[in-house]
């Protein structure tokens, strides 16, 4: 993580005598409000290197430009109720938490984890909020001072190695993921229509779930498997079995909560997959449909719903993907390979990548996941072929093929009919698979499953 800031004071992992890393290269513009959260951190964080606390500072959202302790919030006239999706003591507990960065990702998660207060993530603003304690890595602590304990009161070096999230998962993971999963669980139950503005507080959740659960299956391999030169294992984040025991089951919890929340997804999709057929439509006929006579819609009406209509559908495949990112690919076999390939093909096709307007998920990532997956589905598909297991072999092909005529049901190639084969040749064609012609019986193929390059 390098260090944010201005001044040679401030060390990250750039050169020595390189410029400081300012807000600017991060693409964050500058303005008052990063000024007063400049203020609101002392000296010594800059000494060991900390980042600027962007969306985390209780300043941002008071309109004064130092808020340090919850004293200070005591001594304000009125508090911001966020468009009154808070109550003031609501909104008064929910801004003292942001004043104990060490300990106020757990005091965030348990106070939107009640069936009332996770109504307040419709809020956009709140969502940010909930986003930054969970995922801002706060104060960095130089390797230096790795063993280091602090010796005054209040102390200067509440900072952490890796981020508060990998930190807290280390030493007090119980809490933490149960509290994730049960917002993702809570926001699951306000699904509905794809439609409906529920939609965003499940995306978030799913969000913020899968990046805890990617946390703790970092430290589980790192700890557990082994990770050669880790720096988790330099900084003595030494976990007993206890903690990894809880590390296991959390995780196990949240994967049985994506199954749930997939099934949404699916059902969203479905939804969507309607209403852009109907505005693909010839407008002509759902003219001439009229009762009364008058036009359905302009075709600007149509082409931006089915404008929006389809960067929904995208961002529901992006977030299929994030919550496959940790998923054992050789024990789910089919069913996680066909969702896999099948929303990277959707969005390879309906989806403009390097654009301002993206998804809520930043493209690396996706792409991080996919190659992180890559060689375990290859070998999938050569251990179906090497098995003679050619039903299910065909079954991930023909259902991930669907995804190019899926919105278009005129150009639909059925491919039921035909099977799948593996093209030969040299190593560039590995992970390179074709429709070789007409279905067969076991004994019309033989060994044949591959077809030459040429």
């Amino acid at each position: 993580v390098p260090a944010v800031g201005r001044g040679p004071r401030v060390r990250g992992l750039r050169a020595a005598d390189g410029p400081g890393l300012g807000l600017q290269d991060l693409g964050i513009p500058e303005g008052p409000h990063h000024e007063a959260v400049r203020a609101e951190q002392p000296p010594e964080a800059f000494e060991i290197g900390a980042p600027v606390a962007v969306g985390g500072a209780a300043g941002n959202y008071t309109g004064h430009s130092v808020v340090r302790t919850e004293d200070d919030l005591l001594y304000f006239r009125s508090l911001p109720t966020f468009n009154d999706r808070l109550r003031p003591s609501d909104s008064e507990a929910l801004l003292s938490f942001l004043t104990v960065p060490y300990i106020r990702m757990p005091l965030m998660l348990s106070f939107f984890t009640t069936a009332d207060r996770v109504n307040c993530l419709f809020s956009r603003r709140i969502r940010a909020i909930l986003h930054a304690v969970v995922l801002e890595p706060g104060k960095l602590l130089m390797p230096h001072r790795w063993h280091d304990c602090p010796e005054m009161v209040p102390a200067a070096l509440l900072a952490t190695p890796f981020g508060h999230l990998l930190a807290e998962l280390a030493y007090s993971p119980k809490m933490l993921l149960s509290l994730t999963g049960k917002l993702l669980e809570l926001s699951l139950v306000l699904a509905n229509s794809v439609t409906s503005d529920t939609v965003s507080i499940v995306l978030f959740a799913i969000r913020i779930a899968a990046r805890v659960e990617s946390s703790a299956a970092l430290l589980l391999r790192a700890h557990s498997e082994g990770i050669p030169g880790s720096p988790l294992l330099a900084a003595n984040l030494e976990l007993t079995e206890e903690t990894l025991t809880e590390l296991r089951t959390g995780c196990t919890y949240i994967l049985r909560l994506f199954q749930e929340a997939f099934q949404w997804v699916d059902s969203w999709l479905d939804e969507l997959k309607e209403l852009i057929k109907k505005d693909s439509e010839d407008p002509s006929e759902n003219d001439s449909k009229g009762a009364d006579g008058k036009a359905a819609n302009t075709m600007e009406e149509k082409r931006k719903r089915l404008d929006a209509n389809m960067t929904t559908a995208c961002n529901l495949h992006a977030h299929s993907i994030l919550m496959l990112r940790n998923v054992n690919m050789a024990e789910d076999g089919a069913v996680s390979i066909t969702r896999l390939l099948s929303s990277f093909s959707f969005l390879s096709m309906h989806h403009t990548f390097n654009m301002e307007r993206g998804l809520d998920i930043p493209e690396p990532e996706l792409f991080e996941i996919y190659h992180r997956h890559r060689r375990h589905i290859i070998r999938w598909f050569d251990g179906r072929m090497e098995k003679k297991e050619y039903k299910a072999f065909n079954s991930v092909l023909q259902t991930v093929h669907k995804q190019f005529s899926s919105l278009d049901s005129a150009n639909t190639v059925v491919t039921e009919d035909y099977e799948w084969g593996a093209v030969s040749g040299d190593v560039d064609n590995t992970g390179r698979f074709c429709i070789i012609g007409p279905k067969r019986s076991d004994a019309e193929r033989g060994d044949v499953s591959t077809i030459a390059a040429e």
